[in-house]
């Protein structure tokens, strides 16, 4: 969301002084790209400005020919006319360290000729390793600068994956300063990239000291504590379990909640506090006993609810953030309002969900769990959503004043979702963008002399995925031992990609292919959407291989069939990996780098595909 308006004092003495300035021009440029002297600031910090500075150097290098020095601001003589990157001295004159800026809100101004890019960069955690763990709001500003000055758009995580076009001219213009604060805090989950998930506003939680999900059996971990007190742990059908907790045990609340402190004391603003997975009750007399008849979510809600009490006195000013997700799905019916300092991470998410928890007082707010992609869908590793959904949800979550987005599950198959992850992103950052506008871009941009046949190819793609309805999955059953019927998931695959289908996909990229004047980086992507393809098509062809043989009564005749379906699989697979533990393509690891069984197997829980999908061919265990 661009937010347009005045800085005060600031605005109106730039507004008289700063309307526009020629950066590069015919291949030369008289600027530099300063960033602040280290001192002062954390070595990681200053490890990402200098990043984002070459980034940005070889975005004008590409985009005009010419060739931006990155300087120290220490060095730099303040004549000269420069880009300056975050926290500098230049910034601090124009007093935007003053501005109290939200978490990745930035500001971008012109002064004079010079471009100052800053947001707030905070380092949370006392051990951060990478850029997951800093907000770095002046690279994100340089990330927004390089998309609307110059027009950049980052496709793919990959060595191919940036896009630049050629321009002779580059000026930016302003008469007041542009502020500019993302609709949600974050939308995180797997990295891939500070430049593709920074340009595609999948912003990293640095505030929030995440489980993924699950603190209990993090906090009494079996390894430490099932030895010596085995009293901790539930005993799930008769007997102790090594990943659920005793919760009638007070020395077992008090480890969960001096964990919650721990996490606290490392940094974080937010700290989760959620059951552990796939949650069982202990069934030991006391925990029948505690909290008298109540459900097992009622008590997991009075739990953490008194905990939370206890972390806003111990820890003023930080947030608890509750799981509502499998036993905890529906609000608690024993009280209606909690503790000021608490959020609800919720794992359903429809409006149903959030008109239910609108009757619940106290809480700061809501954020979402979504379960849009990932190979432990149904699916596996093929489609999973079309692009519809996309403003549907983003809408849904505007509504119902969603925080932030945790994605479980992102980035399988760059080559077949990428314009449905690209267009989840620009919808996200901007909610008047359209669908259709996102998706051309991205054909357009990914592809060039070949994005009209692969618009046809993903239209006809994502037509197939297109149920009309995107209930999400019960996890809450599953994880209770609930499954999918035996081989419906490779029913799913037939019924979605049936030879014919499967053709018309294949015309369509086939011409993109032989499309001419395709630069480098445009066959490469082309051909990781083809890797991408082809692995679908011979699970498809394995799938209607196996469910004939088997609807059939296991004829014989079906069986040659069967075993060629399987072979060509297996030996695609195998071409893949080779002697490689992950399939490396375009310096990017694809499938998320998942193992050569996976891949064989279809995808994890339910997207695994038993019967043919595997390793050896044994139709007499099938």
């Amino acid at each position: 969301m661009r937010i347009y308006f005045l800085l005060g004092f600031l605005s109106a003495m730039l507004a008289a002084t700063a309307s526009a300035a020629v950066i590069a021009e015919n291949g030369k440029s008289d600027y530099s790209i300063v960033v602040p002297h280290r001192a002062g600031h954390h070595k990681l910090i200053t490890k990402y400005y200098r990043e984002a500075a070459g980034e940005l150097r070889t975005a004008f290098k590409e985009t005009t020919g010419a060739t931006l020095p990155v300087v120290s601001e220490a060095e730099f003589p303040p004549s000269q006319p420069a880009i300056y990157i975050g926290a500098t001295r230049r910034a601090a004159a124009l007093g935007l360290d003053k501005l109290g800026l939200a978490p990745w809100e930035t500001v971008t101004v012109l002064d004079g000729n010079d471009i100052i890019l800053y947001g707030e960069d905070r380092l949370f955690r006392k051990r951060a390793k990478d850029y997951n763990d800093l907000q770095l709001g002046s690279v994100r500003a340089v990330s927004l600068f390089m998309r609307d000055t110059l027009g950049v758009r980052y496709l793919m995580p990959t060595a191919s994956g940036r896009s630049t076009a050629r321009r002779d001219r580059i000026e930016f213009s302003r008469t007041e300063p542009l502020r500019d604060k993302p609709d949600f805090l974050y939308i995180s989950g797997r990295p891939n990239g500070m430049f593709y998930d920074f340009a595609n506003n999948f912003l990293p939680m640095p505030l929030y000291g995440s489980y993924g999900g699950h603190s209990h059996d993090r906090a009494v971990p079996a390894k430490t504590y099932f030895d010596s007190n085995p009293e901790y742990f539930a005993i799930v059908n008769g007997k102790r379990n090594r990943t659920q907790v005793c919760l009638s045990n007070p020395d077992v609340r008090e480890l969960i909640y001096r964990e919650t402190l721990k996490r606290a004391d490392e940094g974080y603003d937010w700290v989760q506090l959620a059951q552990a997975d796939g949650f069982a009750g202990c069934e030991c007399p006391q925990c029948r006993e505690y909290l008298g008849s109540d459900t097992w979510g009622e008590k997991l809600w009075a739990i953490h609810r008194d905990m939370a009490e206890r972390f806003a006195v111990d820890r003023p000013g930080k947030k608890v953030v509750l799981l509502a997700y499998t036993v905890t799905r529906k609000p608690p019916e024993k009280f209606k309002e909690f503790p000021a300092n608490t959020v609800i991470e919720l794992c359903h998410y429809s409006q149903a969900d959030f008109d239910a928890w609108n009757s619940v007082k106290g809480n700061a707010g809501a954020v979402v769990y979504v379960y849009n992609w990932g190979y432990y869908k149904d699916e596996g590793f093929s489609p999973s959503l079309p692009p519809s959904f996309i403003p549907e949800q983003l809408n849904l979550f505007r509504k119902n004043r969603v925080h932030a987005i945790y994605r479980c599950g992102f980035g399988e198959l760059f080559g077949l979702e990428g314009p449905v992850y690209y267009a989840y992103g620009q919808l996200a950052g901007d909610a008047g963008r359209e669908l259709n506008s996102a998706l051309d871009e991205y054909c357009e941009r990914a592809f060039g002399p070949a994005s009209a046949d692969m618009r046809t190819f993903f239209d006809r793609l994502y037509a197939r995925v297109n149920d009309g309805q995107y209930p999400e999955p019960d996890w809450s059953d599953f994880m209770y031992g609930a499954t999918i019927k035996l081989y419906e998931n490779q029913r799913l695959t037939v019924r979605r990609y049936p030879a014919a289908i499967l053709a018309e996909l294949e015309a369509s990229l086939a011409a993109a292919e032989q499309a001419p004047n395709l630069d480098e980086a445009q066959k490469r992507r082309l051909h990781l959407t083809r890797i991408e393809f082809d692995y679908l098509k011979h699970s498809a062809a394995l799938a209607g291989a196996f469910l004939k043989w088997l609807d059939s009564g296991r004829k014989e005749e079906d069986l040659p069939p069967l075993r060629l379906a399987f072979d060509r699989r297996n030996s695609y697979i195998d071409s893949l990996y080779g002697s490689n533990e992950k399939i490396v393509y375009d310096d990017f690891s694809m499938f998320y780098g998942r193992p050569r069984q996976m891949l064989l197997n279809g995808g994890r829980f339910r997207g695994l595909m038993k019967g043919a999908f595997g390793a050896e061919f044994t139709p007499e265990k099938w």
